[in-house]
């Protein structure tokens, strides 16, 4: 399964799909994440409200995700350089509202939004995607075509 849109190298994670115990309040068509374990964590860091989750069932797709965990386990320092220069991208407010006004808040607003960082997060993912596949498939040995 994975979560979209996907942000971070844990957004892809593998499951194991069970039959819901008998009297269990599931929906129909429904994914349900157990409490158990930390899957629904990794995926969005638990925030799963209105963002599509994919599942796939496909075989090849499935290896290449399983061929591609010690590339991710590789990239571990390019992952944490990459949030660090996200995070010192982010100007964190220093000083409360100036002023109880709603009005004058609004201002206060606007002016912090348009100096805030506008850092191409999606596009540094993008690239770090494609250095994650790359390597998932060069430890595969050969290159698997997913149709």
């Amino acid at each position: 399964a994975w979560r979209y849109p996907c942000y971070t190298a844990t957004d892809v994670q593998l499951f194991e799909a069970i039959v819901p115990p008998p009297g269990a309040a599931v929906g129909i068509n429904t994914i349900t994440y157990s409490d158990q374990g930390h899957g629904n964590t990794l995926m969005a860091g638990g925030d799963l409200d209105g963002d599509h989750a994919m599942v796939s069932f496909t075989g090849k797709l499935v290896a290449i995700v399983r061929g591609s965990q010690a590339g991710v386990r590789r990239l571990a320092p390019v992952l944490k350089s990459f949030e660090d220069d996200i995070l010192e991208s982010v100007h964190q407010s220093c000083s409360p509202w100036r002023s109880d006004a709603v009005a004058e808040r609004g201002r206060e607003y606007i002016a912090h939004a348009a100096n805030v960082s506008s850092y191409n997060v999606r596009g540094k993912m993008c690239g770090l995607l494609e250095r994650v596949l790359h390597v998932a498939l060069e430890e595969g040995g050969r290159v698997v075509a997913i149709v």
